[in-house]
């Protein structure tokens, strides 16, 4: 799971990995990494930004549908001082291109710029 953080201010991408049982954290970190490196160093087929882009939209819609969700969605956005990225979010969707995945991967995603946190569970 990854998302961005939405603040007023430039914020923060995160990256959320849960381990299967026999599996260790450090393995998911390294293929996490690789994952990242990919998006930098080379572009994402168009059926795979066709697919996120419908993924995309189908959570959007469906964070659409209870009246506390849109309060909170808008309420969101009205505290940050603009509605605009709330109410162009599903053309600026439909406009993305490949390019501008490997771009935005390759200007954002700064490994000397990240934290890692591993959580494990204490023994007992």
């Amino acid at each position: 799971y990854a998302y961005n953080m939405e603040n007023i201010d430039p914020g923060l991408f995160i990256f959320l990995a849960s381990c299967n049982p026999g599996v260790k954290a450090e393995t998911v970190e390294k293929e996490l990494i690789t994952q990242i490196n990919r998006l930098k160093e080379s572009k994402v087929t168009t059926a795979e930004l066709d697919k996120v882009k419908i993924n995309t939209r189908a959570d959007f819609i469906f964070s659409l549908e209870s009246a506390s969700s849109v309060a909170n969605l808008f309420g969101g956005y009205f505290v940050r001082g603009d509605l605009a990225p709330l109410e162009n979010y599903e053309d600026a969707i439909k406009a993305l291109k490949v390019d501008d995945i490997q771009k935005a991967a390759q200007k954002y995603f700064d490994f000397s710029q990240s934290t890692t946190i591993i959580l494990r569970k204490g023994e007992s």
